[in-house]
């Protein structure tokens, strides 16, 4: 924004040059995560779990709470909610309102498969909608009026929405100011509220949620009159052909007597050995029931079963008959819980797996499981709900009906890989990123060791967030030998700094407690848990989040250490900083500043030219140009140069460096692989040349 604000003037005149600085379509959506904050976000997130729970509270047995949250930048509370309630009682859906949003939503779908993702311009997907709908104001007026007008069909009639928004703010002002097209400025809460109110959403209210006339505010509505359609799944036409033994002529006549009630055409067939294609030339079936031997009532039934299911297939594929297969089991929902052993096993179940592999065998046919509770007569609220099952199907081609009539559908899911199922078996154990060979990042692979034994001034870590470094990366790829960094804190691990809560304390540990936030050093931080020494952690800092703590041990412990002890920079001496807008370049303009040092700074482009000029870095050379030096000299009154270079350049930017560097000044190197020869001319300057690294140094 601060650039925006530089380059205001030349927009307004029309100047060409101030096309460079329009603003990227992400930007607005940016500035929006920032300007609620992390503890703003941390504070939506839990008061909204918090009536999540209460609404779950409310339903009713066997009922769901479908929600749906939209966004232009990435799924703020889908990762929170989706961790914390039951998969089984709720469903989650996202509506990326832009393609970046989409990909951060991908990532969320690979750890919950179960959430529906969908983009703006897809349908929305059948069944009912959603009963909550979280919409997050940080798109375009373009991108939210296009959202708002295909929001309802993605709501139930009486669904609730609420949209995060903005109270008007400058810098939204200036945002609109800097693009072409008015439909692409962002959308305040009260262009939101305008919104609503011309698409004809029921009584949107503004609440704020901030003191001020310019903070967080929500809106609430709910959607359109119009558009209140109540879902009910289609009556499934067609004649009916049910086929049973002895043992299931009782179920048989109440289906196909409950079928008739709902206006369906049926044939109830009861003898046990009649020819499946003597049945399709006595009936012309659209759907058919074959009960014979539910509940596996002989030993040879589960063999009979899936026999009949093959046949019925075979004789449907060569009459070429359009026809519904319906296969019913008995107590195989034990199984697909997990929870059953080998000996209670549902006979069944050996039909359940079958018919998944006849899935794929079945063309133009369909298979629908239906699985029954194990009993002799099918009670009442059972018997009325597979009678919906068969005349109002969905999607679902697998369901489970309990014995009071409740709809179950199962699901997929990942379990954690870290998670096992008894506490005592990891209590001491820990998983850690590592390979086996290096060169490809395929090769990484989670592996669970045991946890040292913890030492009296040590501290048991559960790591939130891990720091990735450049050299995590060339270990991995095997740019770094294990030799090259074995000797370093880290040793030959990947990952050096973390920020992650206390789990346990050490007996002479005074300054943790279980439950702290803490920031700092360990080996092989891509753990789940490790064990650090306390003279390597920090208290997290208030305000920030732990990922963005996890960024902040190696970056300053580098350049405090590189400039504080090896260049001993002193006040009124003169750093040069190369790659000054980047992590490292950021610290030591800061640590630079600090010592009271003058900063001199390359950067790479013009937009991280106008943020360090914004940082009030006032000389500026480009790092992609050899003439740096020659600028520096020029600019200097006196021609000597800088005391002190930090360099992470290379090639012929070395030798540059080297004749900008004053006499008896001192040269810090922070790359690790370049191979540039360093004449021995530097010496006859009497320069001290240094290379560091949080886990390499050598002098």
């Amino acid at each position: 924004m601060g650039r925006l604000g530089r380059h205001l003037p030349s927009r307004l005149v029309d100047d060409e040059d101030a096309d460079a600085t329009t603003p990227s379509s992400q930007l607005n959506s940016q500035l929006f995560q920032q300007a609620i904050g992390e503890p703003g976000w941390h504070s939506l997130t839990d008061g909204l779990g918090e009536q999540i729970a209460m609404l779950l509270g409310l339903l009713q047995s066997g009922q769901r709470l479908d929600l749906l949250e939209a966004s232009a930048a990435q799924p703020r509370f889908g990762g929170p909610l989706l961790a914390t309630i039951e998969a089984d009682r709720s469903h989650y859906r996202f509506i990326a309102v832009t393609q970046h949003a989409r990909a951060a939503a991908e990532t969320l779908r690979e750890q919950h498969p179960g959430m529906t993702l969908l983009g703006l311009e897809d349908a929305a997907p059948d069944g009912p909608g959603a009963q909550l709908a979280l919409v997050i104001l940080d798109g375009s007026l373009a991108e939210t009026r296009t959202l708002l007008e295909r929001l309802p069909a993605h709501l139930a009639p009486d669904a609730h929405i609420l949209l995060l928004g903005l109270a008007d703010t400058n810098w939204q002002h200036l945002l609109g100011a800097s693009v072409d097209d008015p439909l692409a400025a962002p959308c305040s809460a009260a262009d939101a509220r305008q919104l609503l109110e011309s698409l004809g959403f029921e009584a949107p209210t503004l609440l704020p949620l901030e003191e001020g006339d310019n903070g967080a505010c929500l809106l609430h509505a709910q959607p359109p009159a119009a558009s209140a359609v109540s879902f009910e799944p289609p009556l499934e036409q067609g004649n009916w052909l049910v086929i049973s033994d002895a043992p299931e002529q009782g179920l048989g006549e109440a289906l196909s007597m409950g079928l008739d009630a709902r206006g369906q055409a049926v044939f109830h067939h009861t003898a046990s050995n009649a020819s499946i294609n003597e049945l399709l030339a006595m009936f012309q079936a659209g759907q058919i029931i074959d009960l014979r031997g539910l509940g596996c009532t002989s030993g040879a039934s589960p063999v009979r079963r899936c026999a009949l299911a093959t046949q019925w297939l075979q004789a449907l594929e060569s009459s070429a008959t359009p026809a519904c297969l319906w296969l019913l089991t008995q107590g195989v929902s034990a199984t697909l819980g997990g929870e059953s052993t080998a000996l209670d096993v549902a006979e069944d179940a050996a039909l359940w797996g079958f018919a998944r592999s006849l899935y794929n065998e079945a063309g133009p046919h369909s298979v629908r499981l239906i699985d029954l509770p194990v009993s002799s007569e099918l009670s009442d609220d059972v018997l009325s709900a597979l009678l919906d099952e068969l005349c109002q199907p969905d999607a679902e081609t697998e369901a489970v009906l309990n014995d009071k009539g409740q709809r179950w559908a199962p699901r997929l899911g990942l379990q954690d890989a870290l998670e096992q199922r008894h506490a005592d078996v990891i209590q001491d154990q820990a998983s850690t990123l590592s390979f086996e060979l290096p060169g490809q990042l395929r090769h990484l692979r989670w592996q669970a060791h045991a946890l040292s034994e913890l030492g009296e001034h040590q501290v048991e870590v559960r790591v939130k967030a891990t720091g990735l470094n450049f050299r995590d990366v060339m270990y991995a790829l095997g740019l770094l030998s294990d030799e090259a960094i074995e000797h370093g804190f880290a040793g030959a691990t990947l990952g050096l700094e973390f920020a992650g809560e206390v789990v346990r304390v050490g007996a002479k540990v005074e300054r943790f407690s279980a439950g702290d936030a803490v920031v700092g050093f360990g080996p092989a931080s891509f753990s789940d848990r490790l064990i650090a020494d306390t003279h390597t952690l920090a208290p997290l800092p208030a305000g920030i989040d732990h990922a963005a703590a996890a960024t902040i041990p190696t970056t300053f412990f580098t350049v405090y250490y590189a400039l504080k002890y090896l260049a001993r920079i002193a006040p009124g001496e003169r750093l040069l900083i190369h790659g000054a807008a980047g992590g490292v370049g950021l610290a030591a303009v800061q640590i630079g500043r600090w010592l009271g040092a003058q900063i001199y700074a390359t950067v790479g482009s013009d937009e991280k030219r106008d943020f360090l000029e914004l940082l009030g870095v006032e000389r500026l050379y480009d790092s992609r140009s050899l003439t740096f030096a020659e600028e520096i000299l020029h600019d200097d009154p006196e021609g000597q140069g800088v005391d002190v270079v930090l360099n992470s350049l290379a090639g012929e930017a070395i030798n540059q460096n080297l004749r900008v560097l004053k006499p008896f000044g001192r040269f810090i190197e922070l790359g690790k692989r370049d191979s540039t020869k360093i004449p021995i001319s530097a010496c006859a300057r009497f320069a001290t040349i240094s290379a560091t690294s949080a886990s390499i140094r050598t002098s």
